[in-house]
């Protein structure tokens, strides 16, 4: 069967559902939409995602109103297909509603909003905000410390983070401080000798020059495909 055939199946068993009662078919009309929200995404066909994300959340906030943690990840998921639409205002928008329930739920600190700092961050990023994505990720270092303590292996990405962050404002001085504290995490990790080889030679290019022509890898919001559905 052709895609666009299944669309059309789908959304026929989505129109006989919504002119019939909702409430006893409630959670089978969201597994169809889910099912759009799946061949859009492999279609990358943003606009129709907004549309389905919206209507699954105004049938939520209808029906299961309750259920806030689910509204909370669709707004998340929504604000990053915004951000893949460079629709950044819309972005931040839903991404911030979507903190403030989990911050409502969980209080403010909290495992379940590292994910949400650290994918607002990448927006930030992304839409040019660089100082205040830096903000963002100092704000999952404090959570994780506050969680996990200081010397918590997955630290090491955020440290990492940061030092990319400033490696492309220019600031080489801010940035070899942030690699440094990485090494520090990985050291008191145990991590093998040669991978903490790899961020000692990092540190040497620093002092180049040209250093901050170096190719660095340059924080990365999650995959849509994993955000959105």
């Amino acid at each position: 069967m052709s895609i666009s055939r299944t669309i059309k199946k789908i959304r026929k068993k989505i129109l006989l559902i919504e002119k019939g009662n909702i409430d006893t078919s409630f959670e089978r009309l969201i597994e169809l939409y889910e099912e759009l929200l799946s061949i859009y995404c492999d279609l990358e066909e943003y606009r129709e995602l907004v549309d389905v994300h919206e209507r699954i959340l105004s049938l939520r906030l209808q029906y299961t109103p309750n259920e806030e943690l689910k509204i909370s990840k669709k707004l998340r998921s929504l604000g990053v297909v915004y951000c893949n639409l460079k629709e950044f205002d819309k972005s931040f928008k839903s991404l911030d509603r979507a903190i403030e329930i989990k911050k409502q739920i969980f209080g403010e600190v909290s495992e379940e909003l590292i994910d949400d700092y650290d994918n607002y961050s990448g927006v930030l990023f992304l839409s040019n905000n660089i100082i205040t994505s830096v903000e963002y990720q100092l704000k999952v270092i404090d959570l994780k410390i506050a969680l996990y303590g200081k010397d918590y292996i997955l630290l090491f990405e955020n440290y990492n983070n940061i030092h990319s962050l400033y490696n492309k404002l220019s600031d080489s001085h801010t940035a070899k401080k942030y690699l440094l504290k990485a090494i520090d995490i990985y050291r008191a990790n145990d991590v093998p000798k040669n991978e903490i080889d790899e961020l000692k030679f990092k540190l040497l290019l620093f002092e180049d020059e040209e250093s901050s022509e170096i190719d660095l890898n340059i924080i990365n919001i999650k995959e849509v495909e994993e955000e959105i559905l």
